[in-house]
């Protein structure tokens, strides 16, 4: 079936979809795209929080007007997030410190309202296009810091691991790769070999970069977008498009292979070789573990693994934080929103779908792949760039998915004038129930 056989009900004469929401963008995004910006790039700089959280309070106080008019999406994953954010405000009765929970929880609050607000927004791909475009700004912007601060010329000259104004050389890589994963879409979706050749020199900057960080996760997650990226955009086209197979397998293995060689010597390959030993993760992890099996129902509050492991920090990973932090029951709900919106990328990409849709559902796979990997080393519950891509993800797959089922049910009636009649009408001769089955 082909994809734009679904809309013929927009077209007009012109052959144009002047009411194709996939595409229509409102007006009120404009005082969303400068808080998404700051959120990523300048709250990181000392002294500018409080803007970003004056320009997130009017990006929110225009977005109730905005909801008014279009109505306001409670998508399943939002519930469980809301379920996860009920547990996690039960730390108020469990936490040891209440003013480290308070910061953490602060930060969780600001997440929820923020995540509403973006997935209510992302109903189109035209709005998605313009957010992931703004979300790229911002990392490049993180990323040029790097240069600015001179970080990366110390990490030349002595070996310093290069962080910019991100709050660390972990968080600056993680940056990164989400700036790769956009630029890979922008590679897919733009038509254009010029903006193609540009993006390929972007992806190489950010590797280069990563590898200064010295990140071993950086490192693993880089070469991991590079794979599923391939994996679930290019998986399926071996037989219907060979030629296009091709060029993103010579793409992904040049990257790949650059990337690899530079890494020898670096600081990452010389972080790769501490022995295990000298590595305190894994008994941080069986810390968490005991810390879960003893507090189950409500965890030990936001934040205060801390305080009950010996390590004095946290755990460097997001399950043994959200789970331990707002046990059990909250780990499944947070863990939840990943499941569900697993199976409705799943269901989409069963749809006709049209090149740039097609490539957001492999997009949506390889984060939700790579968000799931990286969960078991770095800590995202409370990471704004992340939640900034759940919630894109999610309203758009929701309202997608949504829009698709009522334009197929429209070209069903086209076709099937009588198609919500009775389709076989009751033979006067039988003589049937109340609920309308035949009995003897």
């Amino acid at each position: 079936m082909d994809p734009d056989s679904l809309y013929h009900q927009h077209e007009d004469s012109n052959g144009v979809w002047p009411t194709d929401t996939r595409q229509s963008i409102p007006l009120s995004i404009i005082f969303v795209l400068p808080f998404v910006l700051s959120a990523i790039s300048i709250a990181l700089m000392p002294g500018f929080n409080r803007i970003v959280i004056g320009l997130g309070v009017l990006a929110f106080f225009v977005f109730c007007f905005y909801s008014i008019r279009a109505g306001f999406l409670m998508t399943p994953e939002l519930k469980c997030l809301i379920a996860y954010f009920v547990f996690a405000t039960m730390g108020i009765f469990v936490a040891k410190q209440p003013q480290i929970f308070f910061i953490k929880y602060r930060t969780t609050i600001q997440i929820l309202l923020m995540t509403v607000m973006i997935l209510n927004y992302s109903r189109s791909t035209g709005m998605v296009k313009l957010i992931f475009f703004t979300v790229f700004l911002g990392c490049v912007v993180v990323a040029a810091s790097a240069v600015w601060t001179g970080d990366y010329a110390r990490a030349e000259t002595e070996g310093e691991r290069v962080a910019g104004f991100a709050v660390n050389a972990n968080s600056f890589a993680i940056n990164l790769i989400f700036a790769t994963m956009i630029s890979l879409y922008f590679f897919k979706a733009w038509k254009s070999w010029f903006l193609k050749i540009g993006l390929i020199g972007l992806i190489l900057v950010f590797g280069r970069l990563i590898l200064a960080s010295g990140s071993r996760k950086g490192f693993i997650g880089f070469m991991a977008t590079l794979f599923f990226w391939f994996l679930f955009s290019y998986g399926a086209q071996i037989k219907k498009k060979p030629f296009a197979f091709v060029m993103g397998l010579i793409v992904v293995v040049s990257i790949a292979g650059l990337f690899y060689v530079w890494s020898k010597g670096s600081l990452v390959e010389e972080r790769f070789g501490k022995r295990v030993e000298e590595d305190v993760r894994i008994p941080m992890y069986i810390s968490g573990f005991k810390i879960i099996a003893s507090h189950p129902l409500l965890g030990v509050g936001l934040d205060s693994y801390r305080l009950y492991a010996p390590f004095g920090t946290y755990s460097h990973s997001t399950y043994i934080e959200v789970f331990s932090g707002t046990g059990v029951f909250g780990g499944l709900a947070y863990y939840s929103i990943y499941v569900v919106l697993w199976f409705r990328l799943w269901r989409l990409g069963k749809y006709p779908l049209r090149l740039q849709e097609q490539e957001l559902v492999a997009i949506g796979k390889m984060f939700i792949v790579l968000r799931c990997m990286l969960d078991f080393v770095t800590v995202s519950y409370a990471d704004k760039l992340n939640w900034i891509f759940f919630a894109v993800l999610i309203g758009w797959t929701y309202s997608m998915e949504r829009q698709l089922k009522e334009e197929s049910q429209s070209q069903l009636m086209d076709e099937y004038p009588d198609y919500e009649s009775e389709p076989y009408p009751a033979d006067p001769e039988i003589a049937y129930s109340q609920e309308g089955y035949p009995v003897e």
